[in-house]
């Protein structure tokens, strides 16, 4: 059962394809069975495959944020009911109280032309 010619799967001294990149600097391999071209770029990808996710983004704390009245658009700073309507307010965001009126400012209503 035994063959005199032994099996082999390719030769390392074969002449590398030159469509192999390394997929970190796209410059050929050094040898045919390498693939990236060198320890500091395979320890690289490694890293980048491994690292880990973004956080997700945080909310804003709710004394941050102001509220409208979807009844009769009164607006309050830190508090989700309208008192007159007792209904839940909608969110505007980011804000705070004028320096001027001391009245609740969104501050995608500075922002806005």
């Amino acid at each position: 059962m035994s063959s005199a010619t032994p099996v082999g799967y390719g030769s390392v001294t074969a002449p590398t394809d030159p469509a192999r990149r390394c997929p970190v600097c796209g410059t050929p391999p050094p040898t045919p069975r390498a693939t990236y071209c060198s320890d500091r770029h395979r320890q690289l990808a490694y890293r980048r495959r491994r690292s880990a996710p973004l956080p997700p983004p945080r909310r804003l704390p709710r004394h941050l944020v102001v509220y409208q009245c979807p009844l009769c658009e009164e607006r309050f700073l830190a508090t989700q009911r309208c008192d007159q309507c007792n209904v839940w307010c909608r969110s505007l965001g980011a804000g705070g109280l004028c320096i001027h009126c001391d009245q609740p400012v969104a501050v995608s209503d500075l922002l806005a032309p």
